[in-house]
């Protein structure tokens, strides 16, 4: 085929094709051989489409879960470690504190 039809294909199939295509294309597809190829693209692409655009609300409602619980996860490992900071800066400061109490007494 072509390469110059099958941009004309092409363009028709994304409504991106001007009158002057599309009489081109009526022309070519006028032929029963050249009908039955555009035929064929077009059930490609409407197998094409129809695979792409499927929405499968359970396997999007389990990534959401799983996003959030990885957020969560990522969430409580902070708060953790803040925690353990805090902790670690107590224990610094009370150890600071015990020193000095014991050089001055």
């Amino acid at each position: 085929m072509k390469t110059e039809i099958e941009n004309l294909i092409i363009k028709f199939l994304t409504k991106e094709a001007d009158l002057c295509e599309l009489q081109q294309l009526e022309m070519w597809i006028s032929n029963p051989e050249n009908e039955s190829l555009f035929s064929e693209y077009i059930k490609t692409n409407n197998s094409i489409n129809r695979a792409m655009f499927r929405y499968n609300k359970n396997d999007a409602k389990a990534n959401v879960i799983s996003f959030i619980r990885r957020e969560k996860n990522i969430l409580n490992k902070r708060r953790k470690i803040i925690k353990d900071m805090q902790l670690r800066q107590l224990s610094l400061s009370y150890s600071q504190q015990r020193y000095i109490l014991r050089t001055i007494c």
